[in-house]
């Protein structure tokens, strides 16, 4: 008779009360602000609690948060409240490849954009790389025939450029210093519901999957992906979520997780510790995308650059970034980045950084 397989039946029914002893150590077990979620997902609570048919003693687990080693006051997190709304797939796409093409020719790329979905990457991919033919800022993308960890060494050997990915580049990619500078998370990391998922609420009730399962994922995905940003405690940067869903009531977990000041009681109040100093954490900023854009250039003191090439015009009014090589405004080969501001002056070696 088929089984549905729930972890924490299986690792905290037989695995872990046959262990001595064991470290979990993951920055992603911390989810909806405690262990609780990951403990009963991986099987921690089900080894803590036999049932009664188990002829065992409860096995009691310690939980350690350590405190946070990044300043997370070097990051801007953007949400442009005009982006199209991802159901209507054409208008969202066309909006996402203008705004990393607009972003692009700025910043001279170091951008990574990560996906949950393979054709709609590979739609912008291709987008992307003919908007920016003339500019000089190469596109790499999943899909584009290349293994994914020969575009991951393309996109570190050459600062100047724009990947887009999928699924490891979520939690398994390292991109320290000026290599990433700007992350763009395209859409809200929601699973795609398979038969695994509708095996595992019928077995445990819709309710109670999404509860236990479903939403920790996602949520725990989402973290994983804003961690790409911080490799080094001197690293800065700009984080733009262009999913507008982010900033409404049912969707508003996500931006709870991350370490985002300020948030407020509509937001349920902010998930990070209180003990944390404010002016650590990030800075949101929701607004028209020509608003958040120029917040972002200004974080990184990026303005008197792109007004001295004449960039500074509306991300509505823009021409295509391909239609400036002619009249010398776009990007200039071997241009240097603008510099940071004093405050982000850091010559802090580089720090081992957990895998978030």
């Amino acid at each position: 008779m088929a089984q549905v397989l729930l972890p924490q039946e299986d690792l905290g029914r037989r695995y872990f009360p046959e262990l001595e002893s064991g470290v979990l150590l993951s920055a992603t077990t911390w989810v909806q602000g405690g262990f609780q979620s990951a403990a009963n997902y991986l099987g921690l609570a089900r080894c803590a609690e036999p049932d009664e048919d188990e002829a065992r003693d409860g096995r009691p687990f310690d939980t350690l948060k350590i405190a946070e080693v990044f300043d997370y006051g070097r990051v801007l997190v953007g949400v442009p409240r005009d982006a199209p709304g991802v159901r209507d797939r054409d208008a969202y796409l066309t909006y996402v490849t203008r705004f990393l093409a607009h972003l692009a020719e700025r910043t001279r790329g170091r951008i990574l954009c990560l996906f949950t979905n393979g054709r709609d990457l590979a739609q912008v991919g291709r987008d992307l790389t003919e908007a920016l033919t003339g500019t000089e800022v190469p596109v790499y993308w999943q899909g584009m025939g290349v293994a994914k960890e020969e575009l991951a060494e393309r996109f570190r050997a050459r600062t100047d450029s724009v990947l887009l990915g999928l699924d490891t580049f979520w939690y398994g990619a390292d991109f320290p210093g000026e290599t990433l500078e700007y992350l763009v998370l395209a859409r809200l990391p929601y699973g795609v519901p398979d038969d695994y998922h509708f095996a595992q609420e019928a077995s445990m009730g819709s309710r109670e999957q999404r509860k236990r399962v479903y939403m920790p994922r996602s949520l725990a995905r989402f973290r994983q992906g804003f961690g790409r940003l911080m490799r080094r405690e001197s690293d800065r940067g700009c984080v733009f979520l262009l999913d507008k869903r982010v900033i409404e009531p049912r969707h508003r977990a996500f931006l709870k997780e991350l370490p985002i000041g300020g948030l407020g009681a509509s937001f349920g109040g902010d998930a990070t510790d209180e003990a944390v100093d404010p002016k650590r954490l990030a800075r949101l900023v929701r607004g028209e995308t020509d608003l958040v854009l120029r917040e972002a250039f200004a974080h990184m003191g990026m303005l008197p650059d792109i007004e001295r090439r004449g960039l500074d015009t509306p991300f509505a009014e823009g021409p295509p970034p391909g239609d400036r090589q002619a009249d010398g405004r776009g990007f200039e080969p071997g241009g240097s980045h603008a510099a940071p501001p004093p405050s982000h002056r850091d010559p802090d070696p580089p720090t081992d950084a957990p895998s978030i």
